[in-house]
């Protein structure tokens, strides 16, 4: 696990993606990994998210873990970095 040492709610960097990802992320998503990728002159940021076990507000339809088992969303470009975004 991503800094397991810090609980989540503590971590410098958890927070810095609070800033960066809409606010659902953090509510709904754990940070499990980061990586980066070099693909010749082109540096990639992988973000891995993990779903957590929470329902939303007022949705009783929808349950957890919707994503299945993982997909990839390409993100903004972070400091002129493709972001891809892995989420299960």
């Amino acid at each position: 696990m991503f800094c397991n040492h810090i609980a989540m709610s503590e971590n410098p960097l958890v927070k810095l993606l609070s800033y960066i990802l809409p606010s659902e992320f953090n509510e709904y998503f754990d940070l499990t990994d980061v990586k980066e990728e070099e693909r010749g002159v082109e540096k990639i940021l992988h973000l891995y998210l993990h779903e957590k076990n929470l329902q939303p507000d007022g949705h009783t339809e929808l349950s957890p873990n919707g994503f299945y088992p993982e997909s990839c969303i390409n993100h903004f470009p972070l400091n002129e970095h493709r972001t891809v975004l892995h989420v299960c």
